[in-house]
C-alpha cells in the first residue's frame, strides 16, 4: 500500500506534515476514500453495526476489568 505520504515518517512531528499543504491534502483525500470505502462495506454489510451494537452493550452491561479478555471471550462464543 502507497499513502502517497511520501517520506512522511512515525518520527516526524504530527505539526510538520499537518502544516505541509500538500501532504495534508493527500491525507485528507485519502480520510475521505477510506471512510467511503467503509461505509460501502457497511451499507453492505448491516450485520456489522448489529455485532458491535451487542458488543459495546455486552461491555458496558458486565464493566469488566480486563476489556481484552472480555472482549476475546465475547468474539471467541460467536465462531461455535
Amino acid at each position: 500500500f502507497n499513502s502517497g505520504l511520501g517520506n512522511m515518517s512515525e518520527e516526524q512531528p504530527r505539526e510538520e506534515w499537518e502544516s505541509d499543504i500538500q501532504l495534508n491534502s493527500i491525507y485528507a483525500d485519502r480520510k475521505e476514500e477510506l471512510a467511503a470505502q467503509h461505509d460501502v462495506y457497511l451499507k453492505a454489510h448491516p450485520e456489522v453495526a448489529q455485532l458491535m451494537s451487542d458488543f459495546l452493550r455486552h461491555m458496558l452491561h458486565r464493566k469488566p476489568e480486563d476489556a481484552f479478555a472480555e472482549a476475546s471471550s465475547f468474539f471467541a462464543t460467536l465462531g461455535k
